[in-house]
């Protein structure tokens, strides 16, 4: 008998596998036997087991492709073994339980966000620069388990996190912000504010530097969405400077003309001369964007900045998790309710409700669907969901318990 040669890309499937141990045990039994006078009987305690290789009666309105009658000619059982194959790896498939999307995962098992953030924060194998978050389209987004281990306790937030969460939000389905709200990557913001703020003002000419120009930091414009400048009205700028986030929330369409609001989680007022500063230029690089992308200007005939208006929210009750309440400002803050308010109604974030906060936003940013890592992620949550690895591997993310500690 001929064995027939199985394709690799089947051969490597629990079907193919076992489709070539029976062909073996097939050829084995086709060898020579010596000629007995009495056929010997079956014993009855071995199970019997039949593949029904056996050629079917033909239909009469059906038809063998030719290029099927051309395989069965060279490799006799190849057609038929291969559609064999493709059976029984349809009744696996069939009978396996469904891989649950990003959309389930967070509507069905809230407990699974853990994991993935588990997956996202803890190294594997020492390696803190694995790539765990890849942009589809035509820019370049990248993040490292390095970069999401800063979402761990006690830890300053990248940089790099806090702008994957804009451009999350700026892709999510919906009136706010399809219409209305438009996040700003915090970077060409915190680049312009180290580079510049001291001196961005000319005192001879009495104007900004022309070295403060948006011309001088066009690498990150291709990360910036000319026509959601043109086309909304809200936006939030987060903006990191001397290891602390705050937010900025300017109206280009207020009812009395721009107008621009802080919400700061240390602050209820611009604490020092120097806050104040860069407030007034973040107004300046804020104009300037909006220029490059062709709306209007938002400062008045002759002046080169906006004053904002402090608006009193819930302070941090630690010192690191500013980033948090940044991220999570952009997420819930109606910006149609700031004009003529002075403290906006939120509740105060606890410890534990930031830890919460923390590690759904991990999630979010992982599953999301622009992530090309996204099935990585979840395979492996679910790989060390049904392992629960030990406590000594686990995340500060998940809950701890005696169990987890291993036996000794």
């Amino acid at each position: 008998m001929l064995i027939p040669k199985v394709e690799t890309g089947v051969a490597s499937s629990p079907a193919a596998m076992l489709i070539t141990d029976v062909l073996m045990s097939m050829a084995d039994d086709e060898a020579p036997e010596p000629h007995h006078e009495e056929e010997s009987q079956p014993d009855p305690s071995m199970p019997s087991f039949n593949l029904n290789f056996d050629n079917p009666t033909p239909q009469a309105d059906e038809q063998t492709p030719p290029k099927a009658l051309e395989m069965e000619e060279e490799f006799p059982l190849t057609a038929r073994t291969m559609a064999v194959i493709k059976s029984l790896d349809e009744q696996v498939s069939a009978n396996a339980p469904a891989l649950e999307t990003p959309q389930q995962i967070q509507e069905e098992d809230d407990d699974f966000q853990e994991w993935v953030a588990t997956w996202a924060t803890v190294p594997k194998g020492g390696n803190d620069y694995e790539l765990i978050f890849n942009l589809k389209g035509p820019r370049t987004l990248e993040a490292m388990r390095c970069q999401f281990d800063s979402m761990a306790p006690k830890s300053y937030i990248d940089i790099q996190v806090v702008g994957l969460m804009c451009h999350i939000l700026n892709g999510e389905e919906g009136e706010r912000y399809e219409k209305m709200v438009y996040c700003f990557p915090p970077e060409i913001l915190t680049r312009m504010l180290e580079a510049h703020h001291h001196n961005w003002i000319d005192k001879k000419k009495r104007r900004p530097h022309e070295n403060n120009t948006l011309v001088n930091h066009k690498e990150y414009l291709s990360f910036i969405d000319r026509e959601k400048i043109l086309s909304h009205r809200f936006f939030f700028a987060p903006v990191l400077y001397s290891e602390h986030w705050w937010l900025y929330v300017l109206d280009k369409n207020g009812p009395e003309g721009p107008e621009m609001f802080v919400l700061d989680s240390k602050n209820i007022s611009s604490p020092i001369e120097e806050r104040t500063t860069l407030n007034k230029f973040t107004s300046h690089i804020l104009s300037q964007l909006l220029r490059w992308a062709g709306a209007p200007t938002i400062l008045k005939k002759g002046s080169w900045s906006l004053l904002p208006t402090y608006i009193n929210v819930p302070q941090q009750p630690n010192e690191y998790d500013c980033a948090v309440f940044v991220m999570k400002w952009m997420e819930l803050i109606d910006p149609t309710k700031l004009h003529g308010c002075c403290t906006y109604d939120i509740e105060q974030w606890t410890d534990p409700m930031l830890m919460e906060f923390k590690k759904k936003l991990v999630a979010k940013i992982i599953l999301s669907k622009d992530n090309t890592k996204r099935s990585d992620a979840i395979r492996a949550a679910h790989e060390m969901r049904r392992t629960k690895p030990s406590a000594t591997l686990r995340s500060p993310f998940l809950p701890f318990s005696t169990p987890d500690l291993p036996s000794t």
